[in-house]
């Protein structure tokens, strides 16, 4: 394989992120600098020092308002949606709202750093680690890599993370949904190849987001996306959260005058503490959630047991039962027509997520029996259908029909809405609507575009984007007709076109919304914060590597420590890329 043809595959998840690479006719997923396969999806800003994933993740609870997580949760929202303002009392930085676009924004509290980040930044700190991890694998700049996303993330949430990859130096091949690539990473597509039909249900919990995807896997190899459903603000950290609650309400009615929620720096090493007792519950049925001198006088010691765990968390476990539930209606199919369920993310590893959904379907052996990580199966089919895409893998059988997760339409009268693409539609697909004028000498024509399934409210939907058509020739009512085409691409990504009927010409759209976040100024200001961020981590990244290969023998990296220690230059790629030769020059 040549050099310039190495791809990544890279899984951004809530709590955690994980990126693989193909090596020797398989995927390998990638360790980062502390031999972990999946990095915590964390950013922390300290004095002009970035910090991401585990080395961020150390110092939370003494750097608690500079240190970023969750973002994923936050990425293509606006500030007043509802599950934001629920998510603004969970977390310990300051979110604030743009004035101008009314998404959240997130306030670094750090003088010698600058104050204000979009969502999409710490996407992009956090893609732009990934992708070095692959850099240092492969040494060679990567430049391309397939994306995943919840398959219930809706046009702006997929166009935010496209821009984050984008704005971090890569060239996005594909966003794919990821219970798409773990039907993928399980090799059932290959498997399913000249025998029957059948249909296989994807869960796929994890850290923030939950997805339900049934697929029809044809005699032929192709892989028929035929529902999705799904929340994008359920999974682990909901789990997490309800836990802290629990033990912050004891300790509260245990010490009435001490306001537990105030002290910071208890809250997140009680976090902390949560997250590892949630884990445990999955192995064992009871566990002490303990935290020395949360106060300066007090400890916490409680203790949970996996009754408590699931009791308090039982509404959420319900939903995803639910959830299958509405999947399997919209894909017009029987429970009994659903053949092998796969169980993806690390939250599906909880007891009782596979006890409810086995009793769900009244079957004991109906989960697929299969060795790959459910947190690396993501990342493993991106990393194969990125290398497929490339030509880097000979597969003729990865065929993907993807579908329309929400429902695409426009504003009419009486405040409803018109669908134009519907959900469940095999994507890519085009449709179009005629626009009239409808009053004498009208100039412009105005569209309001929403995404959801609610026909008779149009407040229940989500508003995506204003467009208009402008410099309409003035006459008589009716006597201008356009037509305006709406293309969903295979990134399940919109864009909007339209021309005269009357003489074919092609009109100008254009976007009116003062909330658009794909703007060409914060375009152009992301790159130029992905050049500041990249150079402070090129050295940082090097410095993880020469400490590596000393510890390995690299006859070459002590020097290169010594002389990088001393080194006063900027390391851009090009000064990368040359202690890269250095260091490892039998493979150049």
């Amino acid at each position: 394989m040549e050099k310039n043809e190495r791809v990544i595959g890279i899984d951004l998840g809530t709590t955690y992120s994980c990126v693989g690479i193909w090596e020797n006719d398989k995927v390998v997923i990638l360790q980062n600098e502390f031999a972990q396969t999946t990095t915590p999806s964390i950013v922390s800003f300290d004095n002009k020092k970035i910090n991401v994933g585990k080395s961020a993740e150390k110092t939370h609870y003494k750097n608690n308002k500079n240190t970023i997580y969750d973002t994923k949760r936050l990425i293509g929202k606006k500030y007043n949606d509802k599950e934001i303002k629920e998510l603004r009392d969970k977390l310990y930085y300051d979110i604030i709202e743009n004035p101008k676009t009314k998404e959240p924004m997130i306030k670094i509290n750090n003088p010698n750093e600058k104050e204000i980040y979009y969502v999409e930044e710490i996407s992009q700190i956090i893609i732009e680690k990934l992708k070095k991890m692959g850099e240092l694998y492969a040494k060679q700049k990567i430049k391309e890599a397939v994306i995943t996303v919840p398959a219930y993330f809706n046009e702006l949430q997929r166009k935010s993370t496209k821009m984050a990859a984008e704005t971090a130096g890569l060239k996005i091949l594909r966003i794919i949904n990821e219970p798409t690539a773990a039907a993928i990473a399980y090799g059932l597509i290959n498997e399913n190849k000249n025998m029957k039909d059948r249909n296989i249900l994807i869960f796929d919990l994890g850290g923030g987001t939950f997805d339900v995807t049934i697929l029809l896997l044809s005699y032929d190899g192709i892989a028929i996306v035929k529902s999705t459903n799904g929340n994008s603000h359920l999974g682990g950290e909901d789990f997490t959260n309800k836990l802290v609650d629990y033990c912050v309400d004891i300790f509260q009615k245990e010490n009435k005058d001490i306001n537990l929620k105030s002290n910071l720096k208890g809250m997140i090493r009680l976090r902390n503490a949560c997250e590892e007792g949630k884990i445990m519950l999955s192995q064992i049925n009871e566990t002490m959630i303990e935290v020395t001198k949360i106060t300066k006088e007090l400890d916490l010691n409680i203790k949970i047991t996996r009754i408590d765990f699931e009791e308090m968390c039982k509404e959420y476990f319900n939903e995803c039962i639910n959830c299958i539930n509405n999947a399997i209606i919209d894909a017009k199919l029987k429970k009994e027509d659903i053949e092998d369920i796969v169980l993806v993310g690390g939250s599906s590893k909880i007891p009782k997520i596979k006890e409810m959904v086995k009793k769900y379907f009244n079957r004991e052996v109906l989960l697929k029996n299969i060795t790959v990580n459910p947190q690396e199966a993501i990342a493993i089919g991106a990393t194969y259908l990125a290398n497929v895409i490339k030509g880097n893998i000979k597969d003729e059988s990865v065929v993907l029909l993807d579908i329309i997760g929400m429902s695409l339409g426009i504003e009419i009268y009486g405040g409803k809405m018109e669908i134009i693409l519907k959900k469940g539609t095999n994507i890519p697909f085009s449709s179009s609507k005629i626009f009239t004028t409808n009053v004498d000498n009208q100039d412009s024509i105005f569209i309001n575009i929403y995404q959801g399934e609610n026909e008779d409210d149009i407040n229940k939907n989500y508003l995506l984007y204003k467009f208009s058509i402008n410099n309409i020739r003035k006459g008589k009512a009716g006597s201008e007709e356009f037509e305006v085409i709406f293309t969903i691409d295979n990134n399940s990504c919109l864009t909007v076109t339209a021309k005269n009927v009357k003489n074919k010409e092609i009109i100008t759209v254009n976007r009116v919304d003062n909330f658009s976040r794909l703007n060409e100024k914060k375009y152009k200001e992301l790159l130029n914060n992905n050049r500041e961020i990249e150079i402070i981590n090129n050295k940082n990244d090097l410095m993880t590597l020469l400490t590596h290969e000393i510890e390995k023998g690299n006859p070459f990296a002590n020097d290169l420590m010594n002389n990088l220690l001393k080194d006063n230059n900027v390391i851009d790629d090009e000064l990368y890329n040359l202690y890269l030769l250095q260091l490892y020059p039998n493979d150049n």
